[in-house]
């Protein structure tokens, strides 16, 4: 892992500020964009997505102006930075261990998931507030219990002995781990309705 800890840097001047914290670092971050804290929550959400780091580097460009990488990204199958912005991409001086490939990423192409990341952002304090009580046994129980499609409520039913917060954060702790499957999080609110599968259903 080629970036662990955040450039350190003071707010800048009529900026916003979300203080978070991340289930997948397991550290808190502090974002200075609606931007980025909604692409913090794709980044959370997403399996494919190992590991990440925020602000990781400045990068020189041609016309002199060091420019801010928003995060590094470490992928599944690949790792690159990535540059929110609107304007035209800047030309990036790359050499050495900064030597990575940049993808961008115009504001318009977040609001397209909006619905998925407030999905993500009422959804991830289930995980943050259990999560050191959540074992393997517990997740691994409740994606058995998904092996034919169930809903969000149906299983808070089966374990009524337990808070539904408890099955909550262990059906969103799946989700984010690619273990548990549901669709309709992309494009319609979250509830007792949500329909949920695992990735390995059994044959009916």
């Amino acid at each position: 892992m080629r970036y662990t800890k955040p450039l350190e840097m003071e707010r800048p001047a009529r900026s916003d500020r979300f203080d978070v914290f991340s289930p997948k670092l397991n550290r808190p971050l502090t974002l200075f964009s609606y931007s980025q804290f909604q692409q913090w929550l794709l980044l959370e959400a997403f399996p494919s997505v190992k590991t990440f780091c925020e602000r990781p580097v400045l990068l020189e460009s041609q016309d002199q102006k060091p420019v801010l990488i928003d995060f590094w990204i470490q992928g599944s199958t690949a790792e690159f930075f990535l540059l929110i912005r609107d304007d035209r991409p800047p030309k990036l001086k790359q050499t050495g261990p900064h030597s990575l490939r940049v993808r961008y990423l115009k504001h318009r192409q977040l609001d397209r998931w909006g619905v998925f990341a407030q999905n993500w952002q009422s959804m991830l304090p289930y995980i943050v507030a259990y999560r050191h009580w959540l074992t393997n046994n517990d997740t691994n129980d409740i994606i058995k219990r998904c092996s034919s499609r169930i809903t969000l409520g149906e299983l808070e039913n089966a374990y009524s002995s337990k808070e539904p917060s408890w099955v909550r954060a262990c059906v969103f702790d799946a989700l984010a781990k690619g273990s548990l499957q549901a669709p309709s999080i992309k494009s319609k609110p979250w509830g007792r309705f949500l329909q949920l599968s695992s990735r390995c259903r059994h044959a009916d």
